[in-house]
C-alpha cells in the first residue's frame, strides 16, 4: 500500500474533509497514486513498470538517454531551425533541461517503477517509443512516417482531439528529426532493455503490415 507522505498529511486541514494542496504537493499525490497523468498546462508524466527484480545502472541509463533524446529532438523540431542534426541516444545521455523541467523519479524495490515527467509532451512520446520499438522495425516506422500512417488515440478520453493531435504531430517531428539510423539504435537498445527487465508503459501500439 502506498502511504500518504507526512508533509501532505501536515498540510491537510483538520477542520474540513477537503484540503486545497499547493501545486508541488498535488503533483506528489498524483505521482504516488496515479503514476501516469497530465495536469493541464503543467506536467505530463508517464510511469514505466519494472517487473524485473534486477534493474542495473545500464538499464536506467537507457531510459534516461531515451527521455533526453526525445526531449532534445522535440525542442529542435519546435524551433523550426534549418540544417539542424538530430540528437542520437549516446549524445543525449548527459543532457539536462531546465525550461521543460524534464525529471525522473524512481522507486526500485524487488519490483518498481520509473516515472518520467516534463512540462513538454516528451514523456508521452517516450512511452510510445518504448512500445513501438518491439512492434515495428525502423524501416516500417520510417515508411509509416513517410506515408503518414501513424495515428495516435487516447483510450482514456477518446473525445480529446487536442492532446492526441499534439502528440501525433510531436511524434512525426521527432522521428523525422532522428532519422532511420537513430531509430534503429533506439529500437535495438529498447528491445534489449525489455528483454532483460520486461519494462512496459501504458502505451499500446498496433502496427498494420
Amino acid at each position: 500500500m502506498r502511504l500518504i507522505p507526512a508533509d501532505v498529511l501536515n498540510a491537510k486541514s483538520r477542520h474540513s474533509v477537503l484540503t486545497d494542496l499547493d501545486t508541488s504537493l498535488s503533483e506528489r499525490m498524483y505521482r504516488l497514486y496515479y503514476g501516469s497523468f497530465i495536469i493541464s498546462g503543467g506536467i505530463h508524466q508517464i510511469e514505466v513498470d519494472v517487473p524485473s527484480k534486477t534493474f542495473r545502472p545500464g538499464d536506467a541509463n537507457i531510459v534516461n538517454a531515451l527521455a533526453n533524446m526525445v526531449e532534445d529532438n522535440l525542442q529542435k523540431a519546435l524551433s523550426k531551425k534549418k540544417d539542424v542534426e538530430g540528437t542520437s541516444l549516446p549524445d543525449a545521455a548527459f543532457m539536462t533541461f531546465d525550461d521543460s523541467e524534464l525529471q525522473m523519479h524512481a522507486r526500485l524495490n524487488s519490483e518498481g517503477v520509473v516515472q518520467i515527467a516534463a512540462k513538454s509532451i516528451a514523456p508521452l512520446l517516450v512511452s510510445i517509443f518504448m512500445s513501438v520499438a518491439t512492434e515495428a522495425t525502423p524501416q516500417e516506422m520510417m515508411d509509416a512516417l513517410k506515408n503518414t500512417q501513424i495515428t495516435v488515440t487516447n483510450s482514456k478520453c477518446p473525445t480529446d482531439g487536442t492532446l492526441t493531435n499534439q502528440v501525433q504531430t510531436g511524434l512525426y517531428s521527432v522521428m523525422e528529426m532522428m532519422g532511420e539510423d537513430n531509430l534503429e539504435d533506439v529500437c535495438k537498445r529498447v528491445s534489449e532493455l525489455k528483454n532483460r527487465t520486461n519494462v512496459k508503459t501504458d502505451a499500446r501500439v498496433q502496427v498494420q503490415k
